[in-house]
């Protein structure tokens, strides 16, 4: 998804962002991390996917940081993330 329309899908969608990774996706063993906006309909949207080659602090930070930068999170309410404590500290 373009960042154009993730602009215009995340004001929809502001109520709770859910961050998830799977691990050793490839060969080359990297990370996807998906983002996904759920409304107080229940209804979701993926709003981000993030390729990466660690999940350390600076690349989760940098990576949060962008979304920022393009997303307003004053209208998110709640975040869910998995039990990794470099997701949490970030957020």
């Amino acid at each position: 998804m373009s960042i154009r329309t993730q602009r215009c899908v995340t004001p929809n969608f502001p109520e709770l962002l859910l961050l998830d990774a799977t691990y050793k996706l490839d060969d080359m063993r990297v990370l996807l991390y998906v983002l996904v906006v759920v409304d107080g309909n229940g209804e979701s949207v993926v709003i981000a996917l993030w390729i990466t080659g660690n999940e350390e602090w600076a690349t989760i930070s940098a990576l949060m940081e962008i979304f920022i930068k393009y997303n307003d999170p004053a209208n998110i309410k709640c975040v869910m993330a998995d039990k990794d404590m470099t997701d949490r500290d970030v957020i």
